[in-house]
Parts: C-alpha cells; sequence; structure tokens
C-alpha cells in the first residue's frame, strides 16, 4: 500500500509516480529479459537455444576427454576465429581447436608430440544461429554441409527433432532433456553447475563427424560434446560409450 494516502477517500490510495514507474520499468524489463512463449518462426514454444551461439563476444575453451591418456594423451584448445562469413544469407562464424599435448603414453598410443600434433589444427566448426532459421551446421573440419544440418529450431520443447538432409546423409536432431552440464571438472560444485541443452543428433546413410551428443548452454556454447555417443550414463551416472570432451577452461573477451 502507498503511504500517500487520499484525504477524506480512506478506502483508496493514490500511488505515488515514483511507484508507478518502477511497476512500469519491472514489468518492461521483464518483457525484455524473457524469451516469448512460442518460436516466431514455426509457432512452437520451447527454450530458445539459438540464443545459446551467441557470438557477439570472442571465446576460448579448453575441452579434456574422459578417455584413458593411453588412448587420448592431448587437450583440445578451441578459440572463436573473429569474422563473419555470409552463406545462404546466414552469418557463419568459425571456431578452431587446436592440439595440446599432455604427457608422454605408451608406445601403443603413440606420442602427441612425436606425432607433432602440438598447436596445430584439429579440426574447425563452422556455424550460424538466428531466429528464423535455428542452429546450422555448415563444415566439420574438412567437411563442408551444403545445404548446413540443422542441429536446432530456433526454440524446441522436450522431445522435440528436426530433420534435414545434406552429402546423401539423413540426420535428425532431438532436443532430449534440459541437465546439469556434464563438466565436473570446470564445475566441480554441482550446485553451481550451468544446466545445458542436450541435443542428439542421428545420421542414417553414412559416417558424419557432427553425430553424438552435444551439450549446449547460455554463455559457454557448448560445454561437452560426445562425437558418436548417445548420452547413456552408467549406475555411477558416468556417461558411457565414445569418449566425451568436457570443458576445463573458458575466458571470453571483455
Amino acid at each position: 500500500m502507498s503511504s500517500e494516502s487520499i484525504p477524506g477517500a480512506p478506502h483508496r490510495t493514490a500511488p505515488s509516480r515514483r511507484v508507478v514507474g518502477l511497476a512500469l520499468g519491472v514489468m518492461a524489463a521483464g518483457l525484455a529479459g524473457c524469451p516469448p512463449a512460442t518460436d516466431f518462426a514455426n509457432g512452437a514454444g520451447g527454450v530458445p537455444i539459438y540464443q545459446a551461439f551467441n557470438f557477439d563476444t570472442l571465446r576460448t575453451w579448453e575441452f579434456l576427454s574422459n578417455a584413458p591418456f593411453t588412448e587420448i594423451d592431448y587437450r583440445l584448445q578451441a578459440r572463436q576465429l573473429d569474422g563473419v562469413e555470409e552463406i545462404g544469407g546466414q552469418d557463419v562464424h568459425t571456431i578452431e581447436f587446436q592440439y595440446d599435448c599432455i604427457r608422454n603414453t605408451s608406445e601403443e598410443a603413440g606420442d602427441c608430440a612425436d606425432q607433432g600434433l602440438e598447436a596445430t589444427v584439429a579440426f574447425t566448426w563452422r556455424i550460424s544461429a538466428s531466429l528464423g532459421d535455428g542452429v546450422l551446421f555448415h563444415g566439420h573440419g574438412d567437411t563442408t554441409f551444403d545445404p548446413p544440418v540443422k542441429l536446432a529450431d530456433a526454440q524446441m520443447l522436450e522431445g522435440d527433432t528436426v530433420s534435414s538432409s545434406s552429402g546423401g546423409i539423413d540426420y535428425t536432431a532431438t532436443y532430449v532433456d534440459r541437465i546439469p552440464c556434464p563438466a565436473t571438472n570446470f564445475w566441480p560444485d554441482p550446485d553451481s553447475r550451468a544446466d545445458c541443452y542436450q541435443i542428439q543428433v542421428d545420421a542414417e546413410g553414412g559416417d558424419s563427424p557432427i553425430a553424438g551428443t552435444w551439450y549446449v548452454a547460455n554463455r559457454f556454447m557448448v560445454p561437452a560434446f560426445q562425437p558418436g555417443g548417445s548420452g547413456e550414463l552408467d549406475t555411477d551416472g558416468e556417461t558411457t560409450g565414445p569418449p566425451i570432451w568436457a570443458l576445463v577452461k573458458f575466458s571470453e573477451a571483455e
């Protein structure tokens, strides 16, 4: 109740201009900060996955595999390259991955440094994201997707799928769930862990480097990914199947 009462009218109060202004400000902030209930592009409600792929700020990442060092003896260091390429009306951004050798391992596994992998380019991602077209993969390493592969609609509900075809391969991407990001080295405290949109990409008709499980989060973009994996967990809550690459370091330009 306002403290400014109208004389002679005990049952009504006049809100102060300051209170009205604050209320309107809160309403405006709420409308600006909350995503719309539906996707303007396809009318389907859901979480705004495309907003996680915000390329306005240059970022760097470092990923560590959960595989034994005898199998994978390197980290992956990634950086968002400056600049943008326009393809088919889309602003395509490139993220470049390099090998970062960890240490010497068994002869059977080979040595990252002896193979000359140190600081060489492992692969690149070429991605665009927009409200109108969702999240599109235009390339992975030497593979160019023409037309691009759709990783997600702009907004999706749990269980929603999107389909696309490229290079003779049919893709189905499913928004599985919203879960704590599986990057325990970066977020050791479960209570502080960011939430990730878990997206499963299945490919039929051939092998594809983007088939597998993707974990997408606002600000961090892709804190974890499992090429060829299904995102299934064992009884201890550990990811099963192929190695998963999870975030260990992250930075963004100021």
